[in-house]
């Protein structure tokens, strides 16, 4: 049997909630935390699945494969980055970003 695929995400709103059922519902992948800056979120999160309200945070401290990035669309860029950078594989939500070379970025720093 092969291990889970862990998936973290940042940005819990309506988006990043669907995101978690998904997830959740699978029973090949592993929630393993959320990021929001709205600390009231926290309350909406499964038991057991960690909360962070800083991204840089999250990806120093919690062990993933996947990072689901569910923030609004002008933190597509940075956030996506972040992810890439610290090696994980990143999922963005549409658009991709708000410009074409905040497109670029991110796939160059893929």
């Amino acid at each position: 049997m092969s291990e889970k695929i862990r998936f973290s995400i940042v940005g819990f709103g309506n988006i990043g909630r669907r995101h978690a059922g998904q997830i959740l519902q699978n029973t090949d992948t592993e929630l393993v935390a959320v990021c929001d800056i709205d600390g009231k979120l926290s309350a909406n999160v499964p038991e057991g699945v960690a909360f962070y309200s800083n991204l840089d945070e999250m990806l120093a401290n919690t062990p993933a494969d996947v990072l689901c990035v569910c923030t609004p669309n002008y933190l597509h860029e940075p956030h996506t980055i972040s992810g890439l950078e610290a090696g994980l594989h990143t999922v963005v939500e549409k658009p991709m970003a708000i410009s074409v070379s905040e497109c670029d970025n991110m796939i160059a720093a893929a």
